[in-house]
């Protein structure tokens, strides 16, 4: 019997996957402003590094190869307006 209020390694993964989708999408949305990832990273006191990375995991999940592409799917799918 699973106590009330606790979290399955389900749930929990769910919620770490939906945070990162949207601060990748909030990079997204800054990219789509006209700044570069270095300049995202020093605005948030960041490593250019996890702007990339974040980026990245995006990416492959809109199935885009480049920012153009993933600004377009994020669009189209509703992530951005």
């Amino acid at each position: 019997m699973k106590r009330k209020g606790r979290r399955t390694r389900e749930q929990y993964i769910h919620d770490l996957q939906t945070l990162k989708m949207r601060r990748a999408v909030a990079f997204l949305e800054r990219m789509t402003d006209g700044y570069k990832q270095v300049q995202i990273a020093k605005q948030l006191s960041i490593e250019a590094s996890t702007v990339k990375a974040n980026l990245c995991w995006l990416y492959a999940r809109l199935g885009a190869r480049t920012n153009a592409q993933a600004v377009a799917i994020a669009f189209r799918k509703g992530l951005l307006k």
